[in-house]
């Protein structure tokens, strides 16, 4: 592929640059276009390339044990240093949940911590609605209403699967 097919594609020569040298991030429309010259799917461009933290499974990590939990939670933090996860954060606390969960320990204040971050988020992706799904039973109905509405931004039909996923967790 040459610069040539990129601009035919519709992107510029100094926005593919700007992208290419980390300068700004590439959209939506931009990303679609590569993708159709390439030939290749969003689903295929990202099957085996995004890996943990952003194929979280709380279901699959509450069945680790506390081991397994810490060593996951290794991993992930030597990743997102040499990868840079921004969400690494978020899942290692919600090891730290499910371990604090299971020993009886006090553990509002790494909720409060994720409710937060959470609340900074301006769109859920399903990755922030299987956290929130984590700390959703620990929350009053009226801090859980207030993240669904302050930070979803989602269509209604989002929120009820948002819902429904929280609800599964109870």
């Amino acid at each position: 592929m040459t610069v040539e097919d990129i601009e035919r594609a519709g992107i510029s020569k100094s926005r593919y640059y700007r992208f290419v040298r980390g300068e700004t991030q590439i959209s939506v429309v931009d990303l679609s276009r590569l993708l159709k010259l390439l030939a290749v799917s969003f689903s295929e461009l990202f099957a085996g390339v995004i890996a943990d933290p952003y194929q979280l499974s709380i279901g699959d990590l509450a069945k680790c044990t506390e081991t397994e939990l810490r060593q996951k939670q290794a991993e992930i933090e030597q990743t997102a240093a040499s990868v840079g996860y921004p969400t690494a954060e978020m899942v290692a606390i919600v090891i730290d949940i499910i371990i604090d969960r299971r020993s009886g320990v006090d553990y509002r204040d790494k909720t409060q911590r994720l409710y937060d971050r959470l609340n900074s988020i301006q769109a859920f992706t399903i990755f922030e609605m299987r956290v929130f799904s984590l700390i959703a039973t620990d929350l009053t109905p009226k801090r859980f209403l207030n993240s669904i509405e302050n930070s979803l931004m989602m269509s209604k039909f989002s929120a009820i699967i948002c819902l429904v996923i929280c609800l599964k967790q109870v």
